[in-house]
């Protein structure tokens, strides 16, 4: 949520309680999804879409996918799966965080659709667990405090339960962002989960009977404030988390390791040499061409001013230049989460795929929120990139 809109959000703090305790009182979905987008609507009531800095590039995007099926602040987190033998029947998967996970074609058609609590963020991660390889699919459940774990099946699109029981977050405010990160040195998969309050938890997946998977606590650390969206560089075991009003951290993410972080990007309430980031941070993907543990980008959706930034993957994180991305002369803003892969997905992405979450349209009354594919190629050449 912007900064800008917190003034407002205090301002109606009473009246959002009493109709808060209202809703709780609602049994009709249909009816309190509509009292919920009331509120939202009256706190976006000053969202105006943020201006170009100096020198940011505009970049068209190739599709999007249908918008998701409720009202104002719904959708929020994409993740890729890649489909190596025939890359356009790769799949998107999109959380709507009012009850459900969408599979989406390349094409923007949603293939099939999960029920959950309010899942938020969402990651996967494609590892051999007996005989075969799988598609793991993680997803940060708030509704439950729950990160929850399941299988995608590539042929029917749809997502079945592979867990042996719920993994419950030792949640101090609200379970909110997630991102997987595989130890390709010890073929290990972790969970890690951020909430509200900026606590961090690290969680161990093993197989277990029935080729199901079972977890375990491995460590809990923080940074200082809110923070949801977190990233793995999985080759170089690096966790990046965005800290929402203060920037992007980045830790080692081996379990054994310290809990320090190191601050790689600061985030302001404006623009200068330095800072490159208008709060709130939201969304990070690593660009990482395979092959190369050095090469590719870190890239950050500032929700502040409307805008993607792209830095080095690597020390000390040189800033590389902003973007902002346009379809059908509308300008995608108010990005929760973005998703990034660096090996070509058909003739339309032939060096990667970018995927971000589109806010705006709810708040500029031009439909619900949606995804939009960019290709990867664009953005490069319009920022001059090396890939």
């Amino acid at each position: 949520m912007r900064r800008a809109r917190r003034n407002v959000i205090k301002g109606l703090g009473i009246f959002a309680l009493v109709v808060i305790g209202l809703l709780m009182t609602l049994q009709v979905p249909a009816v309190k999804d509509e009292f919920r987008c009331a509120i939202t609507m009256a706190f976006y009531l000053d969202y105006t879409q943020g201006s170009l800095p100096v020198g940011a590039a505009m970049v068209s995007a190739t599709a999007e996918t249908v918008p998701v099926e409720n009202r104002c602040d719904a959708a929020d987190d994409p993740a890729i799966w890649v489909n190596t033998e025939a890359p356009e029947k790769s799949l998107i998967l999109g959380t709507n965080k009012l009850g459900k996970i969408n599979v989406y074609s390349l094409s923007g058609d949603r293939l099939s659709q999960r029920r959950l609590g309010a899942p938020n963020n969402v990651d996967l991660r494609v590892i051999r667990i007996g005989s075969r390889e799988r598609i793991i699919v993680g997803v940060s459940d708030k509704a439950r405090s729950e990160i929850v774990i399941l299988e995608l099946d590539p042929t029917s699109a749809m997502l079945k339960d592979i867990l042996i029981s719920p993994i419950r977050t030792k949640v101090q405010q609200e379970t909110y962002g997630f991102c997987f990160f595989h130890d390709s040195r010890s073929d290990v998969l972790y969970a890690i989960a951020t909430d509200k309050s900026g606590q961090i938890e690290q969680w161990r997946l093993t197989v277990a009977p029935d080729d199901k998977l079972d977890s375990q606590l491995s460590r809990v650390f923080r940074v200082g404030s809110q923070t949801e969206g977190c990233v793995v560089d999985d080759a170089n075991h690096r966790l990046f988390v965005a800290e929402e009003d203060v920037g992007v951290w980045s830790f080692d993410a081996l379990p054994e390791s310290s809990d320090g972080g190191q601050l790689v990007a600061a985030a302001s309430d404006q623009l200068s040499t330095d800072v490159r980031l208008v709060a709130d941070v939201e969304g990070l993907a690593v660009y990482a061409p395979g092959g190369s543990e050095r090469d590719g980008y870190l890239i950050v959706s500032s929700q502040g001013n409307d805008t993607y930034v792209v830095f080095d993957r690597s020390p000390p994180h040189e800033y590389r230049g902003t973007f902002q991305i346009s379809l059908n002369g509308f300008t995608t803003g108010d990005t929760d989460g973005l998703e990034v892969v660096a090996v070509p997905v058909g003739s339309q992405y032939p060096t990667g795929l970018l995927v971000v979450q589109d806010g705006a349209p709810a708040w500029l009354g031009h439909g619900n929120q949606n995804f939009k594919l960019v290709s990867w190629q664009a953005v490069s050449e319009e920022l001059a990139l090396t890939d």
